[in-house]
């Protein structure tokens, strides 16, 4: 057996393993974790026997009964367990108090044990009793759903809808994954959805300035929880979640338009919520999932207008339960609004003590890996799944502004149907940028009738990654290759971009 570096740690019974990873292993995963005895959870979904640590950059590794980890180089293979395992059989060997402070592993910047009696266990506490008080909503729209009652199915009994509300690094993504993995867990499929444009989460917003939201049927894609969903529709499998594409990271750049975009997801999620309410007498899946709820993660805002801004969001998704974590001045005034209704349930949760505050070089490795994993990029500088090149002169190229930035609408003479947002022709795209592609129903609608609407608040079948561009020869406008995330043509030539010029490099 060859020596390699790792560290072996005990955990007692409701405490916490607390790692914060350098961008290097955020961004390629080279740390993994081994359980050798009892059980351990990473945002409510138990570790396999060996997992490679997710994609960010600080976990919380929590244990209700105890156990022993290994945490070790991914490349590693450990193995199963048995007698003749030399790595598992030395790690058992040796003695329990290593000391996690002086660890020295590529990739692990800091580790520590929270103590059994702090933070930890209360913060775990909380969040398994706002599950359960969701479960009673869950199994009181069901009861609803299924009953023969005539009385009882007029009576309003709703699912639970949830916004998590907070600022920045309060852990509003991994409240969300904890409450999604324990409903899942037990057999429920809720929705999930993000309108947080500044949060790439991988799988449900593979970028930057993105809404999004899809259905669960099977959780975390794998042991690795690395942010990508599995998914599934009302009707069956899915392939891609609903996107709507805000363009920009910054809700100051057009609040408005955000706002159009927010009323419009709650439009397609009470469509689906709708159609699962008429086939839940027929069909086992369309009842669980509208019985299952809602889970939302609420944008970063938290200034003087950010009570505003949620309470549209609570009206136009229906929200009956709003989560804030660790936010006196936003609960307080979210409370008061509430505080003569029952329609909408505010809850105070403090945040976690192994939240931290993330480092530029660990968030943008962050992004990078969502993108990577979009487009099937194996390691930095790799050319992805599928380089498509198409000439320029066969693409329309419309970019999303604000009303103030003064762009015109396409095609001229076309009437205005939006206060926040005017398109402009590009004749070209920057390097490096990620665009989105119009779904093909909503590019015929524009070109057909004209509908400006269709386009900005249509939703994207994809994005694509603008790899490079070369001039043309003085017939032509030249050419632009893109990396797409599948191979085959294009949904549509018509593509969009915003205000923010999002970019990413693949490098």
């Amino acid at each position: 057996m060859s020596a390699f570096k790792s560290v072996k740690l005990t955990l007692l019974p409701s405490s916490e393993l607390r790692l914060s990873l350098s961008a290097s292993s955020v961004s390629s995963q080279i740390l993994s974790v081994t359980v050798l005895s009892g059980s351990a959870e990473i945002f409510g979904t138990e570790l396999g026997l060996t997992t490679k640590l997710p994609t960010s950059s600080n976990l919380p590794i929590f244990t209700y009964y105890g156990c022993q980890l290994l945490i070790h180089p991914s490349e590693v293979e450990v193995g199963e367990p048995g007698p003749e395992n030399e790595i598992i059989q030395d790690a058992l060997s040796r003695e329990d108090d290593e000391d996690i402070d002086e660890v020295e592993l590529e990739g692990l910047e800091d580790a520590y044990i929270a103590a059994k009696d702090g933070d930890s266990v209360i913060t775990s506490i909380n969040i398994v009793n706002t599950h359960a008080q969701l479960e009673v909503m869950r199994d009181t729209a069901r009861r609803s759903l299924t009953s023969t009652n005539e009385a009882a199915k007029e009576e309003v009994n709703p699912s639970p809808r949830v916004l998590i509300v907070g600022d920045t690094d309060s852990g509003k993504a991994s409240l969300m994954k904890t409450l999604t993995s324990y409903a899942l867990k037990i057999g429920r499929q809720p929705l999930v959805c993000s309108i947080n444009p500044k949060r790439a989460v991988g799988g449900l917003s593979n970028v930057e300035g993105c809404l999004s939201a899809r259905s669960l049927s099977g959780g975390f894609k794998d042991a690795a929880y690395v942010d990508s969903f599995e998914i599934s529709s009302a009707s069956g499998p899915g392939t891609s979640p609903l996107t709507f594409f805000y363009g920009s990271t910054d809700l100051k750049k057009n609040e408005g338009f955000y706002k159009e975009l927010v009323e419009r997801m709650g439009e397609s999620l009470a469509k689906r919520e709708h159609a699962c309410e008429e086939k839940a007498a027929t069909s086992p899946h369309a009842l669980n999932e509208a019985s299952s709820g809602l889970i939302c993660m609420a944008s970063e805002r938290v200034d003087a207008a950010s009570v505003k801004l949620h309470l549209h969001t609570i009206e136009k998704l229906r929200i009956n339960v709003v989560i804030v974590l660790g936010h006196d001045s936003v609960y307080n005034k979210l409370s008061k609004k509430f505080v003569d209704q029952d329609k909408v349930k505010v809850i105070k949760l403090p945040k976690s003590g192994g939240v931290m505050k993330k480092e530029a070089a660990v968030r943008s490795a962050s992004v990078s890996r969502c993108a990577r994993s979009y487009f099937g990029v194996d390691k930095a500088g790799a050319p992805g799944r599928s380089i498509i090149t198409k000439p320029l002169m066969e693409l329309d190229i419309i970019k999303m502004e604000s009303v103030a930035v003064g762009g015109t609408m396409l095609p001229v003479g076309q009437a205005e149907v939006s206060t926040n947002v005017n398109l402009k022709k590009l004749d070209s795209l920057i390097q490096n940028s990620i665009v989105g592609i119009c779904h093909p129903k909503a590019a015929a609608e524009y070109n057909e009738l004209g509908s400006a609407e269709s386009i900005y608040k249509g939703s994207i079948a994809g994005f694509l990654h603008v790899k490079s561009l070369t001039e043309g020869d003085g017939e032509g406008g030249g050419n632009i290759v893109f990396m797409s995330p599948c191979e085959g043509t294009l949904p549509s030539n018509m593509i969009v971009t915003g205000e923010g010029n999002l970019t990413w490099v693949n490098g």
